[in-house]
């Protein structure tokens, strides 16, 4: 398993106050030994560094002690029962992203092709910003939304004026595959190697491999979103 966690102070200087890099570590640690369901879970449990404290008691008095707002903002966990998980940190450490992928039938033999791959994706996410994994995870509300901006943009273009409605249909069905290249990870140029998509990687390691490959989740932090 694997876990990250986003823990905001205001200023550059606090955030390599020894105090603060301390706490960030406890942090992360108890994340990592109690997997929380949730923020919330995890705000209210007792601090295993802090005795007598809450985690969110822990985070008042570190903030009365340095002068500065204090706030752990996110957490992630993400189990994994066959396949790999690869983390990606950017340099700075403000923006990170987890990334599991799962193989079916899963081996040891199999973690240095699967992660070396896993990596470079999480890379890709952390890159490209992604909403979704795969286009069929986007809400029709949001779908519809976009189609009807298309829709739009394309009855204000004097080109479009003697167009029937079925071809402006077939137009913006082009334009709403651009769309889904920019929010669906599977979708997009793989940056590395903009010849390939996202699902050229997964369906190579798949065909090398011999097993099914899927991503099934990835987390993507960037510091303050």
């Amino acid at each position: 398993f694997a876990v990250m966690v986003e823990i905001n102070c205001e200023t550059d200087f606090v955030a390599k106050n020894d105090d603060f890099v301390k706490f960030s570590n406890n942090v992360l640690a108890q994340v990592r030994d109690s997997k929380p369901a949730n923020l919330d879970a995890f705000l209210s449990a007792p601090a295993a560094f802090a005795a007598g404290q809450t985690i969110a008691d822990a985070v008042t008095g570190l903030t009365a002690k340095i002068g500065e707002k204090i706030a752990v903002k996110r957490i992630a966990v993400i189990e994994n029962n066959q396949g790999v998980i690869a983390g990606y940190i950017h340099p700075g450490n403000k923006l990170g992203v987890l990334l599991q992928l799962n193989v079916e039938g899963f081996a040891a033999t199999m973690t240095a092709d699967a992660y070396s791959v896993a990596y470079d994706i999480a890379m890709q996410a952390a890159a490209m910003n992604p909403t979704y994994i795969h286009r069929e995870e986007v809400p029709a509300d949001v779908v519809e939304k976009e189609s009807a901006i298309l829709r739009e943009q394309l009855k204000n273009d004097p080109k479009n004026a003697n167009k029937p409605d079925n071809v402006l249909t077939n137009i913006i069905k082009g334009r709403l595959d651009k769309f889904y290249q920019e929010v669906c990870l599977v979708d997009q140029a793989f940056v590395k190697d903009p010849n390939k998509m996202i699902k050229d990687l997964v369906a190579d390691l798949s065909k090398k491999l011999g097993k099914p490959v899927t991503i099934r989740r990835f987390e993507r932090f960037r510091l303050g979103e």
